[in-house]
């Protein structure tokens, strides 16, 4: 498969492309959020999605989700400044 279809199957109306944006979905709102946070905190994000006013967060380990925890009213902060309405935060742990 050419790069140039890859490009129109990724482009396109099906399950893969659906998977791509919201990929990039939750990049740019990881981005977002580490932008808005300190260095320390914002490195230790895997991936970011907001759903149903609450942000959820991924983390590499328990130490950085317990810390994060912690830091709830700035990660709200943050995700407000991001552009988000958000009411809670979710974290997770993930390998």
């Amino acid at each position: 498969m050419s790069a140039k279809d890859l490009k129109s199957v990724l482009a396109g109306n099906n399950q893969l492309s659906e998977l791509a944006r919201e990929a990039r979905r939750r990049a740019n709102l990881r981005d977002a959020l580490a932008a808005e946070l300190p260095a320390v905190l914002a490195d230790a994000i895997v991936s970011a999605e907001c759903d149903q006013r609450t942000l959820r967060v991924a983390v590499t380990t328990g130490a950085w989700a317990t810390r994060l925890r912690f830091s709830e009213q700035l990660c709200l902060e943050a995700a407000a400044a991001a552009g988000l309405e958000v009411d809670c935060l979710s974290v997770r742990v993930t390998p």
